[in-house]
């Protein structure tokens, strides 16, 4: 999935995760277990693909470059779709908070393990392509930290419904932004700053 619509579909979700937290329906259970299912496959098709190319830069140092900038769409996929992921969990998170017997953390929580298992393979080989003196390494870098802002901003948004700080990348950093929102009281002005903020995404 492209990234300008992993941003989209995360901020909308962010927008609207107040009406999915307090609202009074229920997640069919069928829609979880289908994102689940759906978030294993992915997450297991990851993993392989990432086994396979540790495997070939340790086997091919001398196509070193070559083997790193195969991977890097894969690298980016999973760096920049954490968004997404650390988004969702948050709001089946704070569901849960609103109505316990909900069971939507679980799934939530399950995924965004999985999501940081392959966050850190990809950060692991990154730190090795950094002495190799790649331009794309610093181009992954620079998206990561943008990423990591972003998706902290979102979780501010999200934060005015359920206590989710956590499920940022820097929970000082949400906490930060959650003060900055609250200097808009008026429901108005503080939609105005979210959807001017979300834009510049």
């Amino acid at each position: 999935m492209h990234a300008g619509t992993l941003i989209k579909i995360a901020a909308d979700l962010a927008t609207e995760s107040g009406t999915l937290i307090q609202g009074s329906r229920r997640i069919p259970e069928q829609s979880l277990q289908q994102y689940w299912i759906a978030s294993r496959c992915r997450l297991q098709r990851w993993q392989i693909d990432l086994k396979t190319f540790e495997i070939d830069l340790c086997n091919h140092p001398d196509r070193f470059i070559r083997i790193w900038l195969k991977a890097e769409p894969l690298m980016n996929e999973i760096l920049q779709s954490e968004m997404l992921t650390r988004v969702w969990s948050a709001i089946l998170n704070g569901i849960e908070q609103v109505c316990p017997v909900r069971d939507c953390d679980s799934i939530g929580r399950s995924t965004l393990i999985g999501h940081l298992e392959a966050r850190n393979r990809v950060l692991r080989m990154v730190v090795d392509a950094e002495s190799k003196d790649i331009s794309a390494v610093r181009r992954m870098n620079e998206m990561r930290t943008q990423t990591e802002r972003w998706t902290d901003y979102l979780i501010s948004v999200i934060a005015d419904n359920a206590d989710v700080s956590s499920f940022g990348f820097d929970e000082r950093r949400v906490q930060e932004y959650c003060k900055e929102r609250s200097c808009y009281p008026n429901p108005e002005h503080k939609n105005t700053f979210d959807a001017l903020s979300l834009a510049a995404l």
